[in-house]
Formats: structure tokens, C-alpha cells, sequence
């Protein structure tokens, strides 16, 4: 059942009624309205090269590679972005592995004296069609909410999903950034 097919009419004291009835609620967690994910970086006026706004490049969804960077935007690190492990699995652990991703590039980018880091479009092309294969893969593919980027109380989010999350799980999710720290930041373009 939907709020869209049976809207809310009252809120009463022991629950909510709808168009379709009275449902008996203990707790009633008001939610709604946000923009979860990528709705902070919205809210930023973050602009990258030839003063690309991130909203604007990000209108249809965030683009990243691996969920700590996005090309077009030099040295903008997210150590719990858009399309990383944070938002699906255990937290504490997963922004464990961003800031150690990003200590590690931070370190090696200055021992090579390197002052400008931005993702390559090979690399943020790659990781879209795994975060899109690994949801797509479970049955949270058919949910439309804001986890999925639906975002049916926001225009322009209703009827397609955003891929924003990346589902693969923390272990695998941790073993391609470990690579791609072993082998110097392939995808990422270091001058």
C-alpha cells in the first residue's frame, strides 16, 4: 500500500487514518522531505573545473569513482560519498576504510610532490556499472524511496532510480580500494 494511492487524512491519537482506514500506530516517525546521500552536496555551492557546479553534474545522479572522488572536481576526497560502502554496510567501519584510502593517497601524492588529484572518466564509467550491478542484484532495486535515489517529494527523482550506494558488500568494497592503493591510484589522474 501506498501514502500516493491512500493519502494520510488525520493523524489521530492512536495512530493515522488514510483513505483506506485507521491504522493503529505505538510510534509514528515523521521523515520525509529529505535528500538523502547526495542532498548535502547539493545544498554546497561545490564547483569544479571551468566552474562546473557538483548539482549540476550530479542532476541525475552522483558519478564517482569508487565513492571518493568525481572527475571534473580536483582534490574534492569524500571519504563517506555518494557511491561508497558508508551508507550500506556497517559505518564505522567503512569510513575506517575511506580515511585510510584517502591517508594513503594524501601520503603518496606528496612524497611525488603531486598537488592535483581528479578521477578519470574510465574509472568513474567502471565503478557505475558495478554500484548499478550490485543493486541491481537485490531487491531493494524495487524499492522507491529515498535509499534509491526515487525521491518521489523531490522533482525530477520519481519513476528512475539513482544509483548512490554502493551494495557489493565492505569486503569486497575494501579489497578494490586496497588494489587500487597497491598499485598507485589507477583511475586517478596525479599531476
Amino acid at each position: 500500500m501506498s501514502l500516493q494511492d491512500t493519502p494520510i487524512v488525520r493523524v489521530t491519537a492512536d495512530g493515522i487514518e488514510t483513505t483506506a482506514g485507521h491504522h493503529d500506530l505505538d510510534v509514528i516517525v515523521y521523515a520525509t522531505g529529505f535528500d538523502a546521500i547526495t542532498g548535502a552536496f547539493d545544498r554546497v555551492d561545490i564547483r569544479g573545473v571551468d566552474g562546473a557546479m557538483l548539482a549540476d553534474e550530479w542532476a541525475d545522479g552522483p558519478r564517482t569513482a569508487v565513492g571518493m572522488m568525481t572527475r571534473g572536481f580536483p582534490n574534492l576526497l569524500m571519504l563517506a560519498g555518494p557511491q561508497s560502502v558508508s551508507g550500506s554496510t556497517n559505518f564505522p567501519r567503512a569510513i575506517e576504510d575511506g580515511v585510510e584510502w584517502v591517508s594513503d593517497l594524501i601520503e603518496h601524492a606528496r612524497a611525488e610532490g603531486i598537488t592535483r588529484i581528479e578521477a578519470e572518466q574510465a574509472a568513474e564509467e567502471e565503478w557505475a556499472t558495478e554500484v548499478a550491478q550490485m543493486q541491481d542484484r537485490l531487491l531493494i532495486r524495487n524499492s522507491k524511496g529515498w535509499f534509491t535515489g526515487y525521491n518521489a517529494n523531490l522533482a525530477g527523482r520519481e519513476g528512475k532510480p539513482r544509483y548512490q550506494a554502493y551494495f557489493g558488500g565492505g569486503p569486497r568494497y575494501r579489497t578494490r580500494v586496497a588494489a587500487i592503493a597497491e598499485a598507485r591510484f589507477p583511475g586517478f589522474d596525479l599531476h
